[in-house]
């Protein structure tokens, strides 16, 4: 592969894990965090593929894998959190139904 086919996959990939942890910030204050970091790599990929710089593709790939591999323990998290409140409604609505 050319190094403009990676640089341009790796900052579709970046912009997709930006969305994702867009979509993540209201469960995890982490992916503020995560989603302000992608935004700062993929200025610096623009900027790289503008000017056809030179740039780390493995430290960059190594970044956009470890931001997925914590995008997808927050959106375990929003799982959970959407499971246990889920079940707590159903507790609610059986004990009102008990209750009658």
């Amino acid at each position: 592969m050319t190094e403009t086919t990676v640089l341009q996959q790796q900052l579709e990939k970046a912009y997709a894990l930006a969305y994702k942890a867009q979509k993540l910030v209201a469960v995890d204050r982490a992916a503020q965090r995560i989603k302000r970091e992608l935004e700062e790599l993929i200025s610096s990929l623009e900027e790289f593929q503008l000017y056809g710089l030179d740039y780390d593709e493995a430290e960059v790939g190594t970044k956009l894998k470890y931001y997925e591999k914590q995008l997808a323990l927050i959106e375990e998290k929003k799982d959970s959190l959407l499971l246990r409140s889920f079940r707590q409604i159903s507790r609610k609505s059986d004990d009102e139904e008990e209750e009658e």
